[in-house]
Protein backbone atom coordinates (compact mmCIF):
# COMPACT_ATOMS: atom_id res chain seq x y z
CA UNK A 1 0.00 0.00 0.00
CA UNK A 2 2.84 2.35 0.75
CA UNK A 3 4.49 1.63 -2.17
CA UNK A 4 1.08 2.42 -4.43
CA UNK A 5 0.56 5.68 -2.51
CA UNK A 6 4.23 6.62 -2.93
CA UNK A 7 3.66 6.02 -6.35
CA UNK A 8 0.29 8.13 -6.78
CA UNK A 9 2.09 10.99 -4.57
CA UNK A 10 5.83 10.77 -7.38
CA UNK A 11 3.07 11.40 -10.60
CA UNK A 12 1.17 13.54 -8.91
CA UNK A 13 4.26 15.97 -8.09
CA UNK A 14 5.19 15.07 -11.51
CA UNK A 15 2.09 16.58 -13.19
CA UNK A 16 2.18 19.27 -10.75
CA UNK A 17 5.86 20.46 -11.58
CA UNK A 18 4.97 19.76 -15.68
CA UNK A 19 2.14 22.10 -15.29
CA UNK A 20 3.87 24.69 -13.63
CA UNK A 21 6.67 24.40 -15.73
CA UNK A 22 4.31 24.74 -19.00
CA UNK A 23 2.82 27.91 -17.34
CA UNK A 24 5.89 29.35 -16.64
CA UNK A 25 6.79 28.69 -20.63
CA UNK A 26 4.54 31.35 -22.14
CA UNK A 27 5.04 32.25 -25.44
CA UNK A 28 7.28 35.29 -25.76
CA UNK A 29 4.90 38.67 -26.40
CA UNK A 30 4.43 39.44 -29.69
CA UNK A 31 7.31 42.42 -30.66
CA UNK A 32 5.68 45.19 -32.59
CA UNK A 33 6.82 45.78 -36.01
CA UNK A 34 9.65 48.70 -35.95
CA UNK A 35 7.52 49.83 -39.25
CA UNK A 36 4.58 51.85 -37.51
CA UNK A 37 1.28 51.44 -39.19
CA UNK A 38 0.28 53.06 -42.43
CA UNK A 39 -2.48 55.75 -42.04
CA UNK A 40 -4.96 54.93 -44.92
CA UNK A 41 -6.36 58.30 -44.97
CA UNK A 42 -2.25 59.13 -45.88
CA UNK A 43 -1.22 56.14 -48.21
CA UNK A 44 -4.86 57.12 -50.38
CA UNK A 45 -3.93 60.85 -50.51
CA UNK A 46 -0.53 59.93 -51.59
CA UNK A 47 -2.09 57.67 -54.61
CA UNK A 48 -4.39 60.65 -55.69
CA UNK A 49 -2.25 62.48 -55.62
CA UNK A 50 0.22 59.79 -57.77
CA UNK A 51 -2.65 59.47 -60.07
CA UNK A 52 -2.08 63.66 -60.60
CA UNK A 53 1.75 63.62 -61.40
CA UNK A 54 1.95 63.72 -65.21
CA UNK A 55 4.97 61.46 -65.68
CA UNK A 56 2.90 58.62 -63.47
CA UNK A 57 -0.57 59.61 -65.81
CA UNK A 58 1.46 58.81 -68.98
CA UNK A 59 3.10 55.74 -67.34
CA UNK A 60 0.36 52.52 -68.46
CA UNK A 61 1.78 50.42 -66.19
CA UNK A 62 1.52 52.74 -63.10
CA UNK A 63 -2.18 52.96 -64.12
CA UNK A 64 -2.82 49.70 -64.82
CA UNK A 65 -1.92 48.46 -61.05
CA UNK A 66 -3.59 51.43 -59.55
CA UNK A 67 -7.02 51.38 -60.87
CA UNK A 68 -9.45 48.10 -60.39
CA UNK A 69 -10.20 46.04 -63.36
CA UNK A 70 -13.70 47.15 -62.82
CA UNK A 71 -12.91 50.81 -62.35
CA UNK A 72 -14.92 53.52 -64.28
CA UNK A 73 -14.95 57.38 -63.55
CA UNK A 74 -17.60 60.28 -63.97
CA UNK A 75 -15.43 62.78 -65.36
CA UNK A 76 -15.63 66.67 -64.24
CA UNK A 77 -17.69 67.01 -67.33
CA UNK A 78 -20.47 64.62 -66.92
CA UNK A 79 -19.02 62.08 -69.15
CA UNK A 80 -18.65 58.42 -68.14
CA UNK A 81 -15.79 56.76 -68.85
CA UNK A 82 -14.47 52.88 -68.73
CA UNK A 83 -11.20 51.82 -67.31
CA UNK A 84 -9.86 51.52 -70.79
CA UNK A 85 -10.38 54.82 -72.12
CA UNK A 86 -9.31 56.49 -68.86
CA UNK A 87 -5.90 54.64 -69.50
CA UNK A 88 -5.85 55.83 -72.76
CA UNK A 89 -6.77 59.54 -72.09
CA UNK A 90 -4.35 59.54 -69.17
CA UNK A 91 -1.15 58.03 -71.67
CA UNK A 92 -1.83 60.38 -73.95
CA UNK A 93 -1.50 63.47 -72.02
CA UNK A 94 1.05 66.02 -73.29
CA UNK A 95 3.27 67.61 -70.69
CA UNK A 96 1.91 70.83 -70.98
CA UNK A 97 -0.73 69.91 -69.08
CA UNK A 98 -1.32 72.36 -66.07
CA UNK A 99 -0.46 71.29 -62.62
CA UNK A 100 -3.03 69.34 -60.26
CA UNK A 101 -3.23 70.74 -56.85
CA UNK A 102 -4.98 68.78 -54.12
CA UNK A 103 -6.43 70.15 -50.18
CA UNK A 104 -9.22 68.90 -48.26
CA UNK A 105 -8.58 65.41 -47.77
CA UNK A 106 -10.92 63.31 -45.71
CA UNK A 107 -11.64 59.33 -45.36
CA UNK A 108 -14.64 57.45 -44.49
CA UNK A 109 -13.99 53.92 -44.13
CA UNK A 110 -16.48 51.57 -46.06
CA UNK A 111 -14.74 48.02 -43.92
CA UNK A 112 -11.30 47.04 -43.74
CA UNK A 113 -10.60 46.73 -47.60
CA UNK A 114 -12.70 49.85 -48.92
CA UNK A 115 -12.55 53.39 -48.20
CA UNK A 116 -14.02 56.45 -49.50
CA UNK A 117 -12.08 59.42 -50.11
CA UNK A 118 -13.23 62.95 -50.90
CA UNK A 119 -10.87 66.06 -51.80
CA UNK A 120 -10.85 69.40 -53.69
CA UNK A 121 -8.63 69.88 -57.10
CA UNK A 122 -7.45 73.06 -59.00
CA UNK A 123 -5.27 73.09 -62.25
CA UNK A 124 -2.68 75.54 -61.41
CA UNK A 125 -1.69 77.13 -64.69
CA UNK A 126 1.90 78.78 -65.09
CA UNK A 127 1.42 82.14 -63.41
CA UNK A 128 -0.01 80.72 -60.18
CA UNK A 129 -3.88 81.16 -61.15
CA UNK A 130 -5.96 77.97 -60.88
CA UNK A 131 -8.65 77.26 -62.71
CA UNK A 132 -11.48 74.23 -63.47
CA UNK A 133 -11.78 73.52 -59.48
CA UNK A 134 -13.87 70.20 -58.26
CA UNK A 135 -15.38 68.13 -56.09
CA UNK A 136 -13.62 64.72 -56.05
CA UNK A 137 -14.72 61.70 -54.79
CA UNK A 138 -12.83 57.72 -55.31
CA UNK A 139 -14.18 54.87 -54.20
CA UNK A 140 -10.40 52.66 -53.49
CA UNK A 141 -10.68 48.61 -52.61
CA UNK A 142 -7.55 47.02 -51.26
CA UNK A 143 -7.46 43.89 -53.62
CA UNK A 144 -4.68 41.09 -52.53
CA UNK A 145 -2.86 43.76 -50.17
CA UNK A 146 -2.28 46.93 -52.43
CA UNK A 147 -5.16 49.55 -52.94
CA UNK A 148 -6.77 50.16 -56.33
CA UNK A 149 -9.55 52.93 -57.09
CA UNK A 150 -12.90 51.45 -58.13
CA UNK A 151 -14.68 54.61 -59.02
CA UNK A 152 -14.08 58.06 -59.13
CA UNK A 153 -16.21 61.16 -60.21
CA UNK A 154 -15.41 65.00 -60.14
CA UNK A 155 -18.10 67.72 -59.77
CA UNK A 156 -17.68 70.97 -61.06
CA UNK A 157 -16.68 74.45 -58.02
CA UNK A 158 -16.19 77.57 -58.28
CA UNK A 159 -14.68 76.75 -54.59
CA UNK A 160 -10.51 77.22 -54.59
CA UNK A 161 -8.45 74.82 -52.71
CA UNK A 162 -6.99 76.15 -50.20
Amino acid sequence: MKRNLAAELAEGCEALAVNRLSQRALPPPEVESMTPPSDPMEDLAALERELHDPAVRRDRARVDALLHQGFEEVGRSGIRYTRAETIAALASEGPSRAAITSDAFALTALGADAALLTYRTAERLADGSDIRHAHRCSLWLRVEGRWQVRYHQATPTTESPG
